[in-house]
């Protein structure tokens, strides 16, 4: 691979590292996932499946 590809390949690579950064950030502010509802692991873990397909739904149309 030549440099100025891979510099592209990078740069592509942090852009897509930002945007599930971002998606993640606004699941904690704005989703209350910062709070989990239960003790159970389980129950934590559906909780957050469901605010991060929220979260990836409300970004598709940005």
């Amino acid at each position: 691979m030549s440099s100025p590809d891979r510099a592209a390949a990078v740069g592509h690579w942090y852009r897509h590292r930002t945007t599930v950064a971002n998606i993640f950030r606004d699941s904690k502010l704005g989703a209350a996932v910062r709070r989990l509802p239960s003790g159970c692991p389980r129950v934590n873990l559906a909780w957050m499946l469901g605010v991060l397909l929220a979260a990836t739904m409300a970004a598709w149309p940005h």
